[in-house]
């Protein structure tokens, strides 16, 4: 479909209509980023309150928030790639993505140690675990003979 200048300046109906759909988007994005942001900052209490039932409804909340995120940014770089903005329309919309980027890099190296953590609390579990099998076996080894009388007589002399 061929779009008139005045669309694609952004002052035409289909203009105004990408312009919204800009706007939302942008307008979208504070609440988005402040949510991740707490959501990833409370996965870290979670994971050292040992609460697996909450750290799992976070991860689907997250997931959730991260959904919206991404359509939120799709939106805007399919409008932006076919909508010629003014330099200060362009300047705002960067200035979006950039700290949706500096957000994203702090969360993921928050998730970065998130994971090392929830590794180690993995790995001193199966060391407790191991340590239980071997206390069984010891435990096991020493244990009394059931009682029973021998199992074994000598009828020939």
């Amino acid at each position: 479909m061929t779009r008139s200048g005045a669309e694609m300046a952004g002052t035409g109906t289909a203009g105004e209509a990408w312009r919204r759909e800009v706007e939302d988007a942008l307008s979208a994005l504070p609440g988005l980023l402040g949510t991740l942001d707490a959501l990833s900052r409370r996965q870290k209490d979670h994971i050292d309150a040992d609460d697996a039932e909450a750290l799992s409804t976070l991860v689907e909340d997250r997931a959730r928030v991260l959904d919206a995120l991404g359509a939120a940014l799709a939106g805007i770089e399919r409008r932006r790639a076919d909508w010629s903005v003014t330099a200060q329309d362009r300047a705002r919309v960067q200035a979006a993505i950039d700290g949706v980027a500096t957000l994203a890099n702090q969360v993921a190296l928050r998730d970065r140690d998130d994971a090392a953590r929830m590794r180690a609390r993995r790995d001193d579990l199966a060391r407790r675990l191991a340590g239980l099998g071997t206390a069984r076996q010891a435990a096991g080894a020493y244990a009394s003979v059931a009682p029973g009388g021998p199992r074994f007589q000598d009828r020939e002399g």
